[in-house]
């Protein structure tokens, strides 16, 4: 039976390991930025924050989506286009349904899924919706045909939705926030979602009450560089929207050490990386997880968490 992370971890003795000290908790500090950021009025969990103005006119749909706005890095994904879609997690169904609770009640209900990748959160939200699901890239959107065939696929990006005005009832997008250039991407969403609407923010985490596997992405020398970015916990800010409300869920994941090994290869900042950079990272997470008796066996289950941001059209 897979065992599950439980309890803090043991001190680190890996060599080098003092030497990546200062970086130690960088994830930690920008998630504690972040709960400060929510704290000062842009969200609250489980509460509403008012404010904003009315919402932007409907504009019409763009000539055609462009992909000039994707950047060098997250082209990089269609490189692993198949390990995404295998190692990757998929979204627990009550983060889906509550993402979508304002318009749930709606007739003939569509989504959209923006920067949709292999369709993770395609699949979690087709139980509730009828969905289009838009990525820039054609290896990501290939694995999405054949996993999530019920899903209409098209190319496209966030600042160029290949979407009529007021077609849609949802945007939904799981990973992919952090890579839309926000102020072109917002009018966008703005310009397809219906009076209403629900825009959902979903992503998944390694669960920050969790030491183990934490702890070594902080310390470690490649992945602590990462440390200080945001990766989705900006909520919208857009005049059209009003209240943000946040939400976790948690989100075990049953794995090994070899799919955490593909799993993490899917992140940009390996892909990023030289090969011998990556092949150095491997070995220290290998040799890390074997010396805890939590992964020593080989498979258990990974504690991630799902948060979902939600704000509603005017």
């Amino acid at each position: 039976m897979p065992r599950a992370f439980r309890g803090p971890a043991r001190p680190r003795e890996r060599a080098g390991a003092c030497s990546a000290r200062g970086r130690l908790g960088a994830r930690h500090r920008a998630r504690a930025r972040a709960r400060a950021t929510v704290q000062q009025g842009h969200l609250v969990d489980g509460s509403r924050q008012q404010g904003g103005l009315p919402a932007t006119p409907v504009t019409p749909a763009p000539a055609a989506a462009t992909v000039g706005s994707v950047t060098p890095r997250a082209r990089l994904f269609g490189t692993v286009a198949t390990a995404y879609a295998e190692h990757r997690p998929g979204y627990p169904a009550a983060a889906a349904a509550w993402a979508l609770e304002p318009v749930a009640d709606r007739a003939g209900l569509h989504v959209l899924d923006l920067g949709a990748g292999t369709g993770k959160l395609t699949e979690a939200v087709l139980r509730h919706a009828e969905v289009t699901a838009v990525d820039p890239d054609p290896a990501m959107l290939v694995e999405l045909r054949a996993r999530v065939p019920r899903a209409r696929a098209a190319a496209g990006t966030a600042e160029g939705i290949p979407l009529p005005g007021a077609s849609v009832d949802a945007v939904v997008c799981g990973q992919a926030w952090h890579w839309f250039d926000l102020p072109r991407a917002l009018p966008e969403i703005v310009r397809v979602l219906r009076p209403g609407g629900v825009l959902a923010v979903v992503r998944n985490d390694e669960d920050p009450d969790n030491r183990l596997m934490n702890e070594f992405l902080d310390a470690d020398a490649l992945s602590a560089r990462e440390g200080g970015h945001d990766h989705g916990w900006t909520p919208p800010s857009h005049e059209a929207f009003g209240a943000v409300e946040r939400r976790r869920f948690p989100n075990p994941h049953p794995t090994d050490v070899d799919s955490t090994i593909a799993r993490l290869g899917t992140f940009s900042w390996l892909l990023a990386a030289d090969p011998g950079e990556r092949g150095a990272f491997e070995r220290r997470l290998r040799a890390y997880l074997a010396g805890h008796p939590e992964t020593a066996s080989g498979e258990f289950v990974l504690p991630l968490v799902t948060t979902v941001l939600r704000a509603l059209r005017r």
